[in-house]
């Protein structure tokens, strides 16, 4: 009988303008404990250095293949490797973060122990000038039942919504003709929801393999812009579509509302804490969609998402007529005026 020489995981990294953390990142993967593996770099146009560094881990590795692309984004940088990747499993990392020498051994391990299509990770958020912050909300379990983890990511617990902590069985995504959403932020959570639609068993493990670098100076809310509300707000017509298709809105209608009520704060957040001075067309641009189309129902949000943010919740009831926006974004642009000023 031929052996199978297959690598049991294949690692795709997406690479664009990251010269500065390019070679931890490759380093931290090129020095796994799990040795049959294949490492698929994504040059995705990148402009800077980061080629060069990539081509010299290249010269030093035999199980590393490098690609050049045009600048065509994430997802696409990410389906490119998904076409070229021969593994039994999948892994995405992102080309900024670093992760634990046994973190792909230890995953696929699990992965044959359970027979498990998806097997996620803890992770930690990295700050360059602040504290670490692991996350608290990972259980190690096996989970057989598919309707667990599709709230999981609809709530981003447990299980969660991102790409970069999993191992997928290879056949899970090709079967699935569903690859990352291309050309859009936040193109995680909507395949996400498709591949564990697919899935048999998943393993969670609370160890922490991953980390994931938060670089302030790098974040959404200093660059927000128009194309990052077009995308929140068509990624919640796709999970709704979603939804709907399968016949599950019914059942995770408090779900899919807790969700939505995330990204409306989180949009806020970002708006008053960008330096873009178009801050007030994004806020009635949001409060038009979020708000006077009733988008969420403000009842049945998790209790525990009531209490967060309180005051963008009660705002949100003043935002009836043009008076009470301009009033209401006042009194937010004067508060996170403050929050900026003293934190």
């Amino acid at each position: 009988m031929k052996k199978d020489t297959s690598p049991h995981v294949s690692v795709i990294v997406p690479v664009y303008n990251v010269e500065k953390y390019i070679g931890e990142c490759l380093d931290s993967i090129v020095k796994q404990t799990l040795k049959n593996i294949e490492i698929i770099i994504i040059i995705d146009g990148s402009e800077d250095n980061s080629e060069q560094i990539a081509e010299k881990f290249r010269k030093e590795n035999t199980n590393i293949k490098l690609i050049k692309t045009p600048n065509r984004g994430l997802g696409a940088a990410r389906n490119e490797g998904i076409r070229q990747a021969q593994g039994e499993y999948l892994a995405f990392i992102d080309s900024d973060d670093w992760i634990e020498k046994d973190m792909f051994n230890d995953l696929y391990e699990l992965a044959k122990k359970y027979d498990a299509d998806i097997v996620a990770c803890n992770f930690i958020f990295e700050y360059e000038n602040g504290p670490r912050d692991v996350q608290p909300d990972m259980e190690s379990q096996l989970i057989e039942d598919k309707e667990v983890a599709i709230r999981d990511i609809l709530l981003s617990q447990n299980m969660n919504n991102c790409a970069w902590n999993k191992i997928y069985r290879r056949s899970l995504i090709t079967s699935s003709n569903t690859g990352f959403t291309e050309g859009r932020y936040f193109e995680d959570l909507y395949p996400m929801l498709q591949w564990v639609d697919l899935t048999n068993k998943i393993y969670l493990t609370n160890k922490i393999y991953y980390h994931y670098r938060r670089n302030q100076n790098n974040s959404i809310t200093s660059k927000f812009s128009q194309k990052h509300l077009n995308d929140y707000i068509a990624l919640i017509e796709n999970v709704r579509k979603w939804l709907k298709e399968t016949n599950r809105m019914d059942k995770l209608n408090k779900e899919f509302s807790t969700l939505v009520y995330r990204i409306y704060n989180q949009l806020l957040f970002n708006v008053f804490f960008t330096n873009n001075k178009e801050r007030y067309k994004y806020y009635e641009q949001i409060v038009d969609y979020f708000l006077n189309k009733n988008n969420f129902n403000f009842n049945l949000i998790l209790s525990e998402e009531q209490n967060t943010l309180l005051l963008f919740s009660i705002l949100g009831k003043t935002n009836k007529n043009e008076a009470g926006k301009r009033t209401s974004f006042l009194i937010l642009y004067f508060f996170t005026y403050f929050l900026k000023k003293f934190r």
